[in-house]
């Protein structure tokens, strides 16, 4: 059985592996030029391909998927990319993003865009209705737009904010952003922080790498704005990623204290090189 994945996403990548991992034979179709552009940058994006391609994956990077070409008994045959090129596939998956299930709000005037819009009470634009969760799109804390946050810790934030509302127990949605993304590759864990896709170019880029006595390479790298840290990529050692985060979030001021990572994160420590690009 052939599969073809329509998204190099974080349901597709991982979907991808897992049934590499059966044995399947498993293609991958992403418009980017990389695996996981939410979450990556191109470094990271190149290594993450690689184990993708060593663990059997077939990927098509920086193609779009065109058409899918059924039988006369309507199963699928294979999909035709945009280039031309066909790759035969028996079950084709579609993971290239998500789109709200909200004809009921739309229908009833709520305020809509790529989500149900709600506000720091997570409150819509009529009153005493809620929402929370993948179907709901408010302000991004770190972005400082409102966009959908589809992760799971939000969704649970965003419930506990409405429930309390609900019962007239005001509170408010804070520090509320989804740019915060974990997967494993191949054993390796990689966590993503903040908006690694859509870097600035006034921000400092700082990166840590080191090698585990094991022989295990980790890779650090670390975005900062002004000394503020706005983004972060751990790839292979995760250690202080909730530090990290909290940072992001709350916009500290780290600028001093980056040269002394080495000994923040000493334990899991083995040679380390600093690059300051």
């Amino acid at each position: 059985t052939s599969y073809v994945i329509i998204g190099a996403g974080l349901v597709g990548v991982e979907l991808a592996l897992e049934l590499a991992g059966c044995g399947k034979k498993v293609s991958v179709v992403e418009m980017a030029p990389y695996p996981l552009p939410m979450q990556l940058e191109q470094e990271t994006g190149a290594m993450c391909a690689e184990i993708m391609r060593q663990s059997g994956v077939d990927l098509y990077c920086g193609q779009l998927a065109g058409e899918v070409v059924r039988g006369a008994d309507g199963k699928p045959q294979a999909v035709l990319l945009k280039s031309g090129a066909r790759i035969a596939a028996d079950v084709v998956i579609a993971a290239a993003g998500i789109r709200s299930n909200m004809d009921f709000a739309v229908a009833a005037g709520i305020n809509s865009a790529r989500g149900i819009v709600i506000n720091e009470r997570c409150e819509t634009s009529l009153p005493d209705i809620y929402a929370a969760g993948d179907v709901a799109e408010t302000r991004d804390a770190l972005m400082n737009q409102v966009i959908p946050s589809a992760i799971w810790p939000t969704a649970v934030r965003q419930g506990k904010i409405a429930a309390l509302n609900m019962l007239n127990l005001p509170a408010i949605l804070e520090r509320n952003t989804g740019f915060k993304a974990s997967v494993t590759m191949h054993k390796t864990p990689v966590i993503s922080l903040g908006p690694i896709y859509k870097i600035h170019p006034d921000w400092e880029k700082r990166v840590f790498r080191s090698t585990s006595s094991d022989g295990k390479h980790s890779v650090k790298i670390f975005y900062l704005h002004e000394g503020i840290m706005t983004a972060a990529l751990l790839w292979g050692d995760i250690t202080n990623a909730g530090l990290y985060f909290e940072a992001i979030v709350n916009k500290r001021l780290l600028a001093a204290d980056l040269p002394h990572l080495d000994q923040l994160d000493a334990a899991k420590r083995g040679t380390e090189k600093l690059e300051v690009l």
